[in-house]
């Protein structure tokens, strides 16, 4: 139950700020297509709405912040950072003042892991397995954690920390 608790604290943060980001970059996709009548291309793409069989009506919609190449990487909602798997790639900007040092569970790249903290990758599933890198999807970038301070806490599995969780 451990591991589902984590995993899943982890994920409603990630899509709540993955939420407030989504409605600034609708708001965006939005204005620009009237304005412009274009819909941007890499950031934004028309989308039918509702289940026309036709598609009469269109909607200009933000593509995910992880569909993005990195190239289009909308800096005022997403951020260009570097994968598990040491690739950039475009990811949810971290919401709200920039911090001092990265917190527990911190996924941002522009600030180092406050004392006592370490960047680490690797999400365990509940059957045991791990996934080290956690390609496409929001497990993809390090977060910040206590490991190696002796004590298996929250956000520790033995994937992200073998040294704590044996």
């Amino acid at each position: 139950m451990k591991k589902f608790s984590i995993a899943g604290f982890f994920l409603f943060l990630c899509c709540a700020t993955a939420f407030a980001i989504n409605q600034k970059m609708l708001d965006h996709c939005v204005e620009e297509y009237e304005k412009n009548h274009v819909c941007p291309p890499g950031v934004c793409q028309l989308r039918c709405v509702g289940s026309d069989e036709d598609c009469s009506v269109k909607l200009c919609a933000p593509v995910e912040c992880l569909q993005i190449p990195v190239q289009y990487c909308p800096e005022e909602f997403c951020a260009v950072m570097e994968s598990c798997s040491k690739e950039k790639i475009c990811h949810y900007k971290m919401s709200g003042e920039p911090a001092e040092c990265g917190d527990l569970a911190y996924a941002g790249q522009d600030v180092a892991c406050c004392k006592g903290l370490v960047k680490r990758c690797g999400i365990e599933f509940l059957d045991g397995t791990c996934d080290m890198e956690g390609k496409n999807s929001i497990f993809n970038i390090p977060i910040c954690i206590p490991c190696g301070d002796g004590i298996c806490g929250q956000f520790e599995t033995r994937c992200n920390c073998p040294e704590d969780c044996h």
